[in-house]
């Protein structure tokens, strides 16, 4: 669940950092989609370092490993 912590924002300035392409978006039941593309070593580092943001609680994790229909270039915040 998101209340207005910011947790897009600080996403995808971790995702640029790290170079991860994809997007993050604010779903309407209150949790959180992502759709990241990189290395699964860089993806956990992803997830560390968001679990370390001051605001931020992570409580569960769904991941899946999806086709990749469009290599993406960067990560942006999907509204």
């Amino acid at each position: 669940m998101v209340q207005g912590v910011g947790f897009r924002w600080r996403a995808e300035q971790i995702a640029k950092m790290l170079g991860i392409a994809g997007w993050v978006r604010n779903m309407s039941d209150g949790r959180v989609e992502m759709e990241a593309q990189a290395e699964a070593s860089v993806l956990e580092n992803m997830v560390n370092l968001l679990e370390r943001q001051s605001f931020i609680q992570i409580d569960g994790i769904e991941c899946a490993e999806i086709p990749l229909e469009t290599q993406s270039h960067y990560f942006y915040v999907r509204h």
